[in-house]
């Protein structure tokens, strides 16, 4: 598949404008996030899109991730759908 093995990345749509990064660390509490695994979208005026990229340890974590799909952040549902680094670094404006 497209997905690489040891690539363990979600993308969050829907979140909160204000949302930081400990507001998606504790929407992903039954799940490990990599250390410095949460990365916030900003568009080309530094205002937050809604999206994240989250990076999990393991395959595992991964899973319970993608089991939040829906689920509410704040009066918000968020979607989670499975992504890559590669889409992450692209989104964030890095090249991979």
């Amino acid at each position: 598949g497209q997905f690489a093995p040891g690539e363990y990345f979600v993308r969050l749509r829907g979140i909160p404008f204000s949302c930081r990064e400990r507001e998606v660390n504790d929407f992903f509490m039954q799940a490990n996030v990599a250390p410095m695994g949460i990365s916030l979208v900003y568009n080309s005026r530094d205002s937050p899109t809604g999206e994240a990229f989250v990076e999990f340890g393991n395959g595992e974590d991964l899973q319970r991730g993608l089991n939040l799909n829906r689920q509410l952040m704040g009066q918000r549902y968020i979607e989670v759908f499975r992504s890559t680094r590669q889409e992450a670094l692209s989104a964030l404006g890095m090249v991979g």
